[in-house]
């Protein structure tokens, strides 16, 4: 009997040091969670501390936009001005389809190019096109009415009304660079102005390729390419004499 009471009484012991040292362990714990802040006591952080977090809510502050859709990057591009566009259309009701949208850009930079057809309408919106003195690349082509045979030199149309002309061949290759003057001299003799008929074969394609402050025009500064030639360049009779690039002559020579 004695042996068994003395068995209890060990491990009612045993058991109240567990429970008294688990106790001391939770309130230690409950210690650390519970041991305030600097600023909750009712003081302040340290001015390095203060430096830090307001920097940090600077930084979140500040917007940092995503980075654009390769597919959009262009227009955003044309609307800050560091990228002309030229917009190919085809139809006078693509030009007021394209007012809609790019009238509200005004700080957008851009010129036209369409093909000549007689199946073609800009003569509809030539006004239009030169009230806005926009440039216009295309060919030097005189093309019908459409459902007529009245023939129209729409490049001349424009010209009036105010555009500004580039006009290039009318088809790529040799014979297409051969005939190019030429058909530029057909729409001088239909109305087309020959100092507008100059600069469309000099300066205006120049400004359509961002160079019109390096070709395009006899200027100081600007680089000396020049052709030379035997007579009106825009006469088929006439033929080139000389080339010069860059001031050097490469063909012919003027001494």
């Amino acid at each position: 009997m004695e042996k068994e009471q003395e068995k209890k009484k060990k491990s009612s012991t045993s058991s109240k040091s567990t429970t008294t040292s688990s106790k001391k362990e939770d309130e230690k714990k409950d210690d650390k969670k519970e041991e305030p802040k600097p600023e909750d006591k009712g003081g302040s952080l340290a001015p390095q501390d203060e430096a830090k977090k307001d920097e940090k809510k600077e930084e979140s502050a500040v917007f940092v936009p995503p980075a654009p859709d390769e597919k959009v990057k262009p227009f955003l591009d044309m609307r800050h001005k560091t990228l002309t566009a030229m917009i190919s259309i085809r139809k006078a009701a693509d030009y007021l389809h394209l007012l809609d949208v790019i009238d509200k850009e005004k700080d957008a930079q851009w010129f036209l190019q369409f093909p000549l057809a007689d199946d073609g309408d800009m003569y509809e919106v030539a006004q239009k096109i030169g009230e806005k003195k926009l440039l216009v690349v295309t060919e030097p082509e005189l093309t019908l009415q459409v459902n007529s045979l009245r023939e129209r030199n729409i490049p001349a149309e424009l010209a009036h009304a105010g555009a500004k002309l580039a006009l290039v061949p009318r088809f790529d290759g040799t014979q297409g660079l051969k005939e190019w003057l030429p058909d530029v001299g057909r729409l001088i003799g239909q109305g087309l102005p020959r100092e507008t008929a100059l600069a469309a074969v000099t300066l205006e394609p120049a400004r359509a390729l961002g160079l019109d402050k390096q070709l395009g025009s006899l200027e100081k500064g600007k680089t000396a390419n020049l052709a030379l030639w035997s007579g009106d360049p825009f006469e088929p009779s006439s033929r080139v004499e000389a080339v010069m690039l860059d001031g050097k002559f490469v063909i012919g020579d003027l001494k």
